[in-house]
């Protein structure tokens, strides 16, 4: 090359900072910045409270993999419900917050991936996607606010391993419509299990608190639609102890059986839900009219059966219990059915049909599917349940009257007793010398409750007296408002003031009863239950299982009684 070397040498500078340039711009590592940039960054900043939240949607594979499972807890009315399980009541003050808590504050802390093709791998797929393969279906979370609005949208794919096998905390998470995938600290599962979301204590009843049980062991004749009478055990509870009405003497009674029963109500829960059919009434009757047969057909295929009159039976009998505020609980047992908390609790009417009922196939046996029984339940408000003092109540009044009339017999007493001190143990002749005597400090005589002065008796001859207030007609003798009452029997207002109290609190026993009946009555009223076929079992009892006959005597000798005369014409 000719030339100026020293424009030459300024030639192959140039050139060399011009590809150094364009390396630095083409390298694989140029836009690495970008990439990362938002790493350490909210994944929500506009979600900061979990009382934002009133509806979680949920969507995952079941566990089959093949079945889009969706699950949602939302709040109306301030009531928070599961539409996904046909609005069932939900406990989820707690819960919702927690599994807020999970995303309030969420980071993004690492970026692994902008490719699609990734995504199976990460298990980040979106799991409403119909058109894609299952393969890598992630679960998807969606929280929303009163209006409807999006306040966290993300798909949470696999969780990442440490190489020791302990878990990090960490899992891949995808924001739905999106390629990039996030690695995020999300320590804990978000349960959407049914029984998590629900009060699972069914009855919510304390064992302690029945007071009265009665097992009604009838059966159904099916042809007839009839009910046919069984053995009806009926147990009340006496000094802690239950105890059977119809106890024949010789017979003993073996309690375990009856105490086990009643502690099994306190522990019954809830393994699945549905609606009822349209047209069984609150206290387990059956509507008539054209769908009667619609009902009727319903309710056998889970065991129970309307009869004559419209009540609804089971051929399993059924179990009463009234606890001591006169909540009345009705039990009907249907027949066994197979599945877990799952499909006895979400899904059609038209899926509940195939499955409710039938036997569990081979792999669910393989499973451990369990046994369970159909359970419809009904509450009423038995006043005999609660207990009332025998005698009639007293008017407050007449207790308040009756307590100010010994008040006022008190206070003289105490102004007799300071005047025999001071005059040689000798009680005065009449009252009104008490207020002209410094010693008996008494300035007016107290009057009864009726403003009149108290009636005094003295007897000089043995130095005692009666001091007595004789009710409203200053007579003696009376009851009511014409009561007695003296100085020898004070005591007698405290037990009329116990008999108030008594009659005061049965009577809020029993106003809370009705409360508390009502409450149950409306819960139960459009649900029927599946309960653990192992808790029907301990709620099944028959005198055979709680009573022990007299133990027989010695045979008796042939032809005549053991130890008697020998009859006529007998050796001897």
């Amino acid at each position: 090359m000719s030339g100026n070397p020293w424009m030459r040498t300024g030639i192959f500078l140039g050139s060399a900072v011009g590809l150094v340039a364009l390396a630095l711009v083409t390298r694989p590592g140029a836009r690495e910045p970008e990439f990362f940039r938002e790493e350490g960054s909210l994944f929500f900043p506009g979600f900061t409270d979990p009382g934002q939240a009133a509806k979680l949607e949920v969507t995952a594979l079941d566990k089959t993999g093949t079945i889009i499972k969706p699950f949602a807890v939302e709040k109306q009315d301030g009531r928070w419900t599961i539409p996904s399980h046909y609005g069932y009541p939900a406990d989820a003050e707690e819960r919702m917050g927690k599994a807020a808590g999970l995303f309030i504050g969420l980071t993004k802390k690492g970026v692994r991936s902008d490719n699609a093709s990734d995504h199976a791998r990460f298990g980040v797929v979106d799991p409403s996607d119909e058109s894609l393969d299952s393969a890598g279906r992630g679960q998807k979370v969606i929280f929303r606010d009163t209006a409807g609005n999006e306040l966290a949208s993300l798909i949470l794919g696999n969780k990442i391993r440490e190489e020791g096998g302990g878990e990090q905390g960490l899992r891949f998470v995808r924001e739905p419509g999106k390629k990039r995938v996030y690695t995020a600290a999300i320590p804990s599962e978000l349960s959407t299990a049914f029984g998590d979301w629900i009060e699972k204590d069914l009855l919510k009843i304390q064992s302690w608190d029945v007071e009265k049980l009665v097992f009604d062991n009838h059966s159904i004749d099916e042809t007839q639609m009839v009910l046919v009478p069984g053995e009806k055990l009926e147990f009340t509870k006496k000094d802690y102890k239950w105890v059977l009405s119809d106890l024949q003497p010789g017979e003993e009674m073996k309690e375990d059986k009856v105490r086990d029963a009643g502690s099994e109500l306190d522990r019954i829960q809830i393994v699945g839900v549905r609606r009822k059919k349209e047209g069984i009434t609150a206290d387990l009757k059956t509507a008539r009219g054209i769908e009667a047969q619609m009902i009727a057909d319903w309710l056998q295929r889970r065991g129970f059966y309307p009869v004559r009159g419209g009540d609804i039976k089971s051929d399993e009998g059924e179990l009463i219990a009234v606890t001591n505020k006169g909540v009345k609980y009705t039990l009907r047992f249907g027949q066994v059915v197979y599945g877990d908390e799952e499909s006895l609790s979400a899904g059609s009417e038209d899926e509940a049909a195939k499955k409710e009922g039938e036997a569990p196939k081979d792999e669910e046996k393989k499973e451990g599917v369990k046994p369970n029984r159909y359970l419809l339940v009904s509450v009423e408000f038995d006043p005999t349940g609660v207990a009332k003092p025998a005698e009639p109540k007293p008017t407050e009044d007449l207790v308040k009257k009756r307590e100010s009339s010994r008040d006022a017999i008190q206070q003289v007493n105490e102004a007799l007793t300071k005047y025999r001190d001071a005059h040689e143990q000798k009680f005065p002749k009449a009252l009104a010398e008490l207020t002209t005597d410094a010693a008996a400090g008494l300035k007016e005589l107290p009057k009864d409750a009726w403003g009149k002065e108290l009636s005094y008796s003295y007897d000089e001859a043995t130095n005692t007296y009666v001091l007595a207030v004789l009710g409203a007609d200053g007579a003696i003798g009376g009851d009511g408002e014409n009561f007695d009452l003296d100085s020898k029997a004070l005591d007698q207002v405290g037990s009329f003031r116990k008999l108030y109290d008594d009659w005061v609190a049965a009577e809020k026993k029993e106003e809370d009863g009705k409360k508390e009946a009502a409450t149950l009555a409306k819960r139960f009223e459009p649900w029927y239950y599946v309960i653990d076929a192992a808790s029907f079992d301990k709620l099944r009892v028959k005198r055979a299982d709680v009573v022990k006959a007299p133990e027989a005597g010695p045979p008796a000798p042939p032809g005549g009684e053991a130890g008697g005369t020998p009859p006529p014409g007998g050796g001897g």
